[in-house]
């Protein structure tokens, strides 16, 4: 079996051993909304949010990464005299400025 598999298990596994020992009902507020639920229910749902936010933002990583690049466009060959430095009028800042 592959590691990541295992790890997943592993992890689900410890997830729903700590939920189920944690079975207090809880008072749940947000916003404007106020309900009870089973303190396992909403740490094993948690649990399962942030492995789809995981697994969604790891897809849009992978998909970018496998994504064929587009090749890169023909350019005209540029002549090397172009790049050469140009002198510039005045001392350069790095030489001494004495005779």
């Amino acid at each position: 079996m592959n590691f990541r598999v295992l790890f997943f298990l592993f992890l689900l596994l410890a997830v729903a051993v700590f939920s189920v020992q944690n079975a207090d009902v809880v008072q749940l507020r947000f916003l404007v909304w106020n309900f009870s639920a089973s303190q396992s229910l909403v740490i094993f749902l948690s649990a399962l949010i942030g492995i789809a936010m995981g697994a969604v933002s790891s897809l849009r990583y992978l998909r970018k990464r496998t994504a064929p690049t587009p090749p890169k466009p023909l350019t005209p060959a540029v002549s090397s005299a172009s790049h050469e430095p140009q002198e510039t009028a005045g001392p350069r800042p790095d030489s001494p400025s004495g005779p």
